[in-house]
Formats: C-alpha cells, sequence, structure tokens
C-alpha cells in the first residue's frame, strides 16, 4: 500500500505517463524515426496499403516510447542495433547507419533511461491512514500523504508531502481510479478483497444498511452477484461497478455468508 514513507519524491504510479512528460532525447527520437519514415515511404512510391501500415506503425512506436513503455523502448533499442549490424552484411546506405546510431543514442541518454526504467509502484488507498482521494476533505494541516485527484482536472493527480505542506509530485491518474470516481476506493481485486475497511464496511451486503447509513464502500448487487455496486455516500447513489473477484463470490453463497467477518 502507499504510506507515509513516500514523501519527498513519490515514484510514478502507473505503467505509462503522458507524452508531455517524456524528456527530450526521446522527443528527438520520435522525430527523427516517423521523419525518416515519412520521407521514404513518401519517395518510394509504395502502394497505400503499405505506406500507411509503415506510417502508422512508426508513430506508434514513438508514442509509445514517449509514454515510457519498456518493451516498446527494448524493440526500438533492438531495431536501432539492427541496422549498423546489417550493414556489415549488405549495402545499405550512409545515412541510415547514421540515423540508427542517433536513435541509439537518444534511447541509451541517461534521461531517456531513467524515465523508461523508473521504478513504479500500484496505488492502492490505505483507508486506515487516507479515506477519500478528494483533497478538499481534509485542511492542509491534517491531510495525509498520499495521492489525491487534482480538482478540476479529475484526469490527474497530485502528491501531498507532509513534511513541506506542499503538492510535490503529478501523475496520470489510473483508469481504475476513474472508474471509481474521487471518492471511492481503488477497485477490488483478487489481491485486495479480503483486505477491504472492515472497521468501518462489515458486510458485502448492501441491505444490510439502509442508506442513510451504509458506509462508502464496494458491495454485492444481489441481482447480480457476479457484480458488484460502489455506494457514494456523498451523492447517496451507486456510482461504479465492477466484476466481483473470485474471493467474495465464494463467500456469498449461502446468502448468510455475505458479511465477511462471518468465521
Amino acid at each position: 500500500m502507499l504510506g507515509l514513507a513516500i514523501t519527498k519524491s513519490p515514484p510514478p504510479i502507473d505503467n505509462f505517463c503522458t507524452v508531455r512528460e517524456a524528456p527530450f532525447p526521446l522527443r528527438v527520437y520520435a522525430v527523427v524515426s516517423v521523419g525518416t519514415t515519412f520521407v521514404l515511404v513518401l519517395s518510394a512510391s509504395s502502394p497505400l496499403a503499405p505506406t500507411v501500415f509503415a506510417i502508422a506503425s512508426t508513430v506508434a512506436v514513438a508514442v509509445l516510447v514517449l509514454r515510457g513503455s519498456r518493451i516498446v523502448w527494448s524493440f526500438a533499442m533492438a531495431s536501432a542495433l539492427a541496422t549498423p549490424a546489417f550493414a556489415i552484411f549488405a549495402t545499405l546506405h550512409w545515412w541510415s547507419v547514421v540515423i540508427a546510431i542517433v536513435n541509439l543514442a537518444c534511447l541509451l541518454a541517461p534521461a531517456s533511461r531513467a524515465f523508461v526504467w523508473r521504478p513504479r509502484m500500484d496505488l492502492v488507498l490505505d483507508r486506515s491512514v487516507q479515506t477519500t482521494w478528494d483533497p478538499s476533505k481534509y485542511a492542509d494541516s491534517d491531510r495525509p500523504a498520499g495521492w489525491y485527484l487534482e480538482p478540476g482536472a479529475p484526469w490527474r493527480m497530485r502528491y501531498w508531502n507532509v513534511e513541506d505542506a506542499a503538492w510535490t509530485g503529478t501523475t496520470r491518474t489510473p483508469r481504475k481510479i476513474k472508474k471509481s470516481r474521487s471518492s471511492g476506493p481503488a477497485v477490488p481485486s483478487e489481491s485486495t478483497a479480503a483486505l477491504s475497511p472492515r472497521t468501518v464496511q462489515t458486510t458485502w451486503d448492501p441491505e444490510a444498511y439502509s442508506d442513510a447509513d451504509r458506509p462508502a464502500g464496494w458491495y454485492v448487487d444481489r441481482s447480480q452477484p457476479h457484480r458488484m455496486r460502489y455506494w457514494n455516500v456523498e451523492d447517496a447513489q451507486w456510482t461504479g461497478t465492477t466484476r466481483t473477484p473470485r474471493k467474495i463470490q465464494r463467500t456469498i453463497t449461502p446468502e448468510e455468508e455475505l458479511n465477511p467477518t462471518s468465521g
């Protein structure tokens, strides 16, 4: 879980960053690779289908590299290394080798490697410390350290640094948090199903509470036990759905076992 240990430089929390966060060497790589492909396919008078495929695939590789994909970065490295190696056994234009060397330099630049191979961790809401993704629910003096949705831009998150009492990092909001909205926890999974906040929510059964006193959390949909719904306390309504994890599905038959704290 994400706890108070992360204060100064919180690591990225998702597999991809935005293109705008890519370092300068990777931007140069993208411009060179896409530009070279455009020049080659347009000057070769190739049929339309191969031309479109070549341009689309090169743009896709460039975008994924700019977003920090390790797999695609490795593929781009292999492709750049193959050109000089192939030049030993075949006749290639000198400029193709130069372009490959430029691409290699951009991909291997310290800033590029640090960006692609940066530490990552999954974002899980530790409800014993932080109960919501909404920063407005706390005053600056008592807000726990952690990631919060950025007001006015819910597709971004900011990190609250307790030591400096300031926001010290930003990242893209993971899809699982977008689905559960700002007041909800991460979507339950096989690994987190048994770790629900029992001190607040004592059962998966929504009918155990009235709407007025039902704690915020995920509950099994009685009409579709293979689905769960999220109860949003602020709006007093159901605001999200997800598949019921197998660990929870095994506890809902018979009906009285919906209570996760039962023996």
